[in-house]
């Protein structure tokens, strides 16, 4: 009984805090270095009444309570750190200072915090801010430390309603490091259930909040045919849990949508899969996601293969067994046992056939393999003959094999155990097993009838030499000459028939040889020409005697054809002996000529010399000369002529009279006015002309006037004419001051014209004049003015004008303080408005100096967004740099609010 009280008692307590509000989380050791005391931060949640921040207190373990401050500066914190969230969370100071039922809410150690110490990047609720006062500048906790008190005691009330007390208890010697061992290091927080338990935690520089995340569990093994219980723990707010297949993964969940789900394994599912957990929280009208996975590696039975270096063993020989896994990436940790034999034995030796059996076992069951081993002989093979091995062309002899194994390859390619060979050889017969191959040899001698050939049959040599005849026969014999002699060969110096006998013990064979006796060469040279002209040849031919010709051009033919001089030289051989004989073909050069200049022009009273070249030196003019270089001061065509045995050649040249250009120059006018033009034209000779303005046209134009001349030049000389034009001087001009100002707008005018006696003014508002000076001029009307004077000296004129701006009133910017870009339509852009502005450029800032928006037509603005994504309420920055319509600059600066 006193049991069951205590556990009412301690659901009470549970009740009663939920019902008011309950202490979650401590951030003890903030970051921002020295300012930690400011950037230390509790997690509570209110229950199901509102609370008043008014109300509360809060018993530190370091530092007095110094209450809540909410301001300006705290609201411009909140929206710095909300434009740093990119899940869907967000922070809000309390509306009057009430924390509505049920809020989440943060409480700040001091206004004074740096909003950008703590992340708050992947925060996915809504959390009510609050700030404590300024004034404590060093810590409220205690941050890990082994020594000094160890607990510490954090104690917060709202006096409204009454009792609403909650206190949570730490040791700082179990506060965690970032790589979550114990020690002390920024992030250092304590998360409490709801009867006050202490989990140590330490996220880094993150805000006290629990972001959202999955781990899906530890990595498992699985036999294919079994089932696997898998458990995903979860942190943070979610809506959904679902299980999902990697890509090689076949199998299925019961159920998808749960944290703890049974897999089955799919007939696919093969090594190690991937699965996967992923919760999804509803963000407004956007989802965020977060997602973990773990490894099956799915187990299959062994399927052993044996594998042996022979399936056959032969006498002492020795096999080696070995296996392999056909699935061995998906069995995992296997263990063998051979029989006959040991779980670690594969060596065998037999004589007789043995059946051998391993089994491979793994956590899933075994499977086992066998293989076969048979015993055979080594082989034996010899042979024998019928008869004599060695006999006379046309026997033969029957060869007989006889082997243990009963297989016979003979070297011919029978594979009978007998064979009849007829012809001389090296018999050989391989029997063969899986053993090996063994042989036996007999040779064969086969004795030809003999044959006999002389080489060569016939010999000729010259007188005084002599000759070798050799008989070639086709086995071993012995020699009987028509000389006498006894051996192969014999040496004969006459001319005559000479014949050999042969003989063995299988017959005999008789050949002959011829002898001739031959004499020395001769050899003569003709030619059908001795002398060559360019592009001509000439043909040698030898007479004499007949044999083997080598020319020294390379031919071997009775008869070349040359077609360059030299010496060339004919060789004769025969078998007695060589014949040379000799012959020189001589060149002669084909003429040829050119004359310099190939074409002349001759002035008046002038010579010119022409200049013949050839390669040969008898030279003949048409006007009479033989040199090769003549004198002439006469037009027409001049010819020379060279020639010699291989031709003539001419070449002329055209010699021309010529004399000065003649040219004439004239003006369609001698005098313009400023600005006109006279057009100046030469004739005669022709074009290009050389003009002093460089032109070389035939006529030109000219505005400047004054003196000009043109120019015509040919080889005999150079013709100049020249002309004056002469230029009114005049000019129009005048100044006016000031040219802008607000009406009515009084102008002074100055005339600075020359050249000019008489003046008509136009004022642009219906007054002229025709003095040269003019008084002051007033224009009451807005608007802009352009002013004439135009001159005349009696024969030229000129116009000058200026323009003048009468504003309605001076150039001004309206620059607004606040806008609302929430959709109603109204006050939606940030705009300037501005008076007589001709250059604009406005930059708006955040108030940290961040550029965001930036435009340079007046009439543009911004329309609150950054990147397509709406600014955050608060105070920017804006700098205007303008120009009115006179030039002078604007500069403007300053803040605004953005209010939606």
């Amino acid at each position: 009984m006193k049991k069951l009280l205590i556990l009412i008692g301690i659901i009470f307590s549970i009740s009663a805090h939920a019902q008011c509000f309950e202490i979650e989380s401590i951030l003890v050791d903030g970051c921002d270095g020295g300012n930690e005391g400011k950037n230390e931060m509790v997690r509570f949640k209110v229950g199901s009444t509102p609370l008043s921040v008014s109300t509360l207190t809060v018993n530190w373990p370091s530092n007095p309570w110094l209450g809540v401050c909410q301001s300006v500066s705290t609201a411009t914190s909140v929206t710095l750190i909300n434009s740093t969230i990119l899940g869907c969370g967000l922070l809000k100071e309390p509306i009057g200072g009430i924390l509505p039922a049920n809020s989440k809410v943060l409480l700040v150690t001091s206004t004074d915090f740096n909003p950008l110490a703590q992340s708050f990047t992947n925060l996915t609720d809504t959390l009510i801010v609050i700030f404590q006062c300024a004034g404590n500048t060093t810590g409220h906790f205690a941050n890990y430390s082994l020594t000094g008190t160890f607990l510490r005691t954090l104690t917060m009330t709202f006096t409204v309603p009454v009792g609403c007390t909650d206190a949570v208890t730490y040791n700082k010697t179990l506060l965690l490091k970032q790589d979550l061992t114990i020690g002390a290091q920024d992030g250092g927080a304590v998360e409490f259930d709801a009867v006050g338990n202490a989990t140590y935690v330490n996220r880094g520089c993150s805000g006290p909040f629990i972001p959202l995340s999955v781990y899906a569990g530890l990595n498992k093994t699985l036999c294919f045919n079994a089932t696997q219980l898998l458990t995903a723990s979860a942190s943070g707010p979610f809506n959904t849990v679902n299980w999902s297949l990697g890509s090689t993964a076949t199998g299925s969940f019961a159920p998808s949508n749960s944290l703890t789900t049974t897999y089955t394994p799919g007939i696919g599912d093969n090594g190690t899969i991937k699965l996967y957990c992923t919760l999804t929280k509803v963000c407004g009208t956007g989802t965020i996601t977060t997602k973990d996975s773990l490894d099956i590696t799915i187990l299959k039975l062994p399927l052993p293969v044996i594998s042996s270096s022979t399936n056959t063993l032969c006498l002492g020989q020795i096999a080696s067994l070995s296996y392999s896994l056909s699935n061995a990436g998906s069995t995992g940790t296997t263990s063998v046992l051979w029989s006959p034999g040991s779980a670690t034995t594969s060596i065998i030796s037999s004589t007789v056939a043995t059946i051998y059996t391993i089994q491979v076992t793994n956590s899933c069951g075994f499977n086992t393999a066998n293989y076969t081993v048979s015993a055979i002989p080594n082989p034996t093979v010899s042979i024998s003959s019928s008869s004599s091995p060695t006999f006379c062309a046309g026997g033969s002899v029957t060869l007989t094999a006889t082997s243990n194994v009963g297989n016979y390859l003979w070297t011919g390619g029978a594979t009978t155990s007998t064979i009849v060979a007829s012809t001389t050889q090296t018999a050989i017969v391989t029997s063969t097993n899986a053993c090996g191959s063994i042989q036996a040899t007999i040779y064969i001698n086969v004795v030809p009838v003999p044959t006999v050939t002389l080489s060569p049959s016939s010999i000729g040599i010259c007188a005084g030499s002599s000759a070798i005849a050799l008989a070639l026969t086709n086995t071993p014999v012995t020699y009987s000459w028509s000389t006498g002699a006894s051996t192969s060969t014999v040496s004969l110096n006459t001319a005559g028939i000479y014949s050999v006998n042969v003989n063995n013990s299988c017959g005999t064979a008789l050949g002959t040889v011829t002898i001739t006796v031959g004499s020395l060469p001769t050899i003569n040279i003709i030619t059908t020409s001795s002398v060559l002209c360019v592009a001509q040849s000439a043909s040698l031919s030898l007479s004499g005697s007949t044999g083997t010709i080598v020319w020294s051009n390379g031919a071997t033919t009775s008869t070349t054809s040359v077609s360059s001089p030299g010496v060339y030289t004919a060789t004769l051989t025969t078998s007695c002996g060589t014949a040379t004989n000799s012959i020189t073909i001589l060149s002669q050069i084909t003429p040829t000529l050119s004359v310099s200049p190939i074409s002349a022009t001759l002035c008046a009273g002038q010579t010119l010399t022409l200049t013949a070249t050839s390669n040969v030196s008898n030279y003949f003019w048409n006007i009479g000369a033989s040199t090769a270089t003549i004198s002439v001061s006469t037009p027409g065509i001049k010819t020379v002529t060279v020639s010699n045995e291989c031709g003539s050649v001419t070449a002329s040249v055209t010699v021309f009279l010529n004399s000065l250009p003649i040219i004439s120059l004239s003006s369609n006018t001698n005098s313009i006015c400023p600005n006109e033009t006279a057009t100046l034209t030469v004739t005669g000779s022709q074009a290009p002309y050389t003009w002093s303005n460089t032109s070389n046209t035939g006529s030109i134009v000219t505005t400047n006037g004054g003196t000009v001349s043109v120019s015509s030049t040919n080889m005999c000389g150079t013709t100049t004419q020249t002309i004056s034009v002469s230029v009114y001087t005049i000019n129009s001009s005048f100044t006016a001051n000031p040219m802008v100002g607000v009406k009515p707008l009084i102008v002074d005018f100055n005339n600075t014209s020359i050249g000019a006696s008489s003046y008509l003014w136009d004022f642009g508002n219906s007054f002229s004049a025709t003095t040269q000076t003019v008084s002051a001029q007033t224009y009451t009307a807005a608007g802009n003015y352009v002013i004439y004077l135009y001159t005349t000296n009696g024969t030229c004129s000129a116009v000058d004008s200026v323009k003048i701006t009468v504003l309605e009133e001076e150039p001004y910017l309206v620059i607004p303080n606040v806008f609302t870009p929430n959709g109603d339509g109204v006050n939606e852009f940030f705009k300037i408005k501005g008076f007589n502005i001709n250059e604009f450029n406005c930059v708006i800032f955040n108030r940290w100096g961040v550029r965001l928006f930036e435009w340079n037509e007046i009439k543009m603005g911004w329309d609150g967004k950054i990147d397509d994504k709406d600014a955050v309420d608060g105070i920017y920055f804006f700098i205007i740099n303008a120009k009115d319509i006179n030039a002078k600059e604007i500069k403007k600066q300053g803040t605004f609010s953005l209010i939606r």
